[in-house]
């Protein structure tokens, strides 16, 4: 969690915190964020989206309005990349798709020619994604950067994050509850 009074990571949020994502007809349009602290949780964040006109997301923003992604699509109507920020030539997620049109690898790039990083992605016999694996700095083989945890109803209940540019060290753990609504 980031506590915006200081900009930063923060201890008193490191450990606890809550985020609700509301749907309306089956599109996630608003995540809300909670930390916990003082024996409560208290809102520290909103995410909100918007759709094009083939309901597909299109933009987020944050509690300000101000842009944070805008979502590009090809011609078969697959996400191609998500661009982050004002600047958006600066900061990016290109999406790549196999021969069957399942998406097989994730790159992130910053100003450079290169990718900063680049995700190969892994299925599990029920074709969830399992994990997202990358390289340890001069390494041959890849490990797992993230990797994703279903129930008995194929709900993803969990997901964790290992920092490849530190030993994949744990980076976080997000755990998932779902509520049904009227």
């Amino acid at each position: 969690m980031t506590d915006p009074t200081e900009g930063q990571n923060s201890a008193k949020f490191d450990t606890t915190g809550a985020t609700v994502y509301i749907y309306e007809l089956g599109q996630l349009v608003e995540e809300r964020y909670y930390a916990f602290g003082n024996g409560d949780f208290s809102v520290y964040g909103l995410k909100t989206y918007s759709f094009d006109d083939l309901g597909r997301r299109h933009q987020e923003f944050d509690q300000n309005e101000q842009l944070l992604a805008t979502y590009f699509y090809n011609d078969s109507g697959q996400l191609e990349s998500k661009k982050y920020g004002k600047n958006q030539e600066m900061e990016w997620d290109q999406f790549i798709y196999d021969d069957q049109g399942k998406l097989s690898r994730q790159l992130y790039w910053g100003s450079g020619d290169a990718p900063l990083i680049e995700y190969h992605l892994r299925y599990n016999t029920y074709d969830k994604l399992e994990a997202k694996e990358t390289w340890e700095l001069g390494a041959d083989s890849r490990k797992d950067a993230v990797q994703f945890f279903y129930n008995e109803q194929n709900q993803l209940v969990e997901e964790i994050e290992y920092d490849p540019n530190f030993d994949f060290t744990q980076l976080m753990k997000m755990k998932y509850t779902y509520f049904l609504t009227d």
